[in-house]
């Protein structure tokens, strides 16, 4: 293969060198605790090595905490920022320890669960408020 048929994207090495495992696209709601705070944020996808977060104020460089989405918990560090004009900015956090197989596969089936748990919890706030529960 000659250089001109390779993808631009192959040709970049600081693309390659961030991705060191395939990531599953997830967008589900997480939380980033650190030292100081408790984040609310979006993990928009996940590896064995690392995620992207949304957050709503970014996380500086080396800032450290844990991740935590539905059964899911890994110690990160924030290793990048990516500051949009318009909306959230992202973090990429990298996992102290890579995440197993089985942990990807639970993670992957989360979001599934999550919506069935929303839609549940949203017919049992409807069913109280008109039978007048809590009033």
């Amino acid at each position: 293969m000659t250089r001109e048929h390779i993808p631009v994207s192959l040709l970049q090495p600081s693309l390659l060198d961030r991705r060191s495992a395939a990531r599953i696209q997830l967008r589900i709601p997480a939380k980033l605790v650190s030292l100081f705070d408790t984040h609310d944020c979006v993990l928009i996808d996940v590896s064995r090595s690392g995620a992207l977060v949304r957050l709503a104020r970014p996380l500086a460089i080396d800032a450290c905490g844990y991740l935590h989405a539905g059964p899911f918990e890994a110690f990160a560090i924030t290793v990048r920022v990516i500051k949009f004009e318009a909306g959230d900015p992202i973090s990429g956090i990298k996992f102290d320890t890579p995440l197993t197989r089985e942990q990807l596969l639970e993670l992957r089936s989360y979001p599934k669960e999550y919506a069935a748990r929303e839609k549940r919890s949203a017919m049992l706030a409807a069913d109280e408020w008109f039978r007048g529960v809590g009033r």
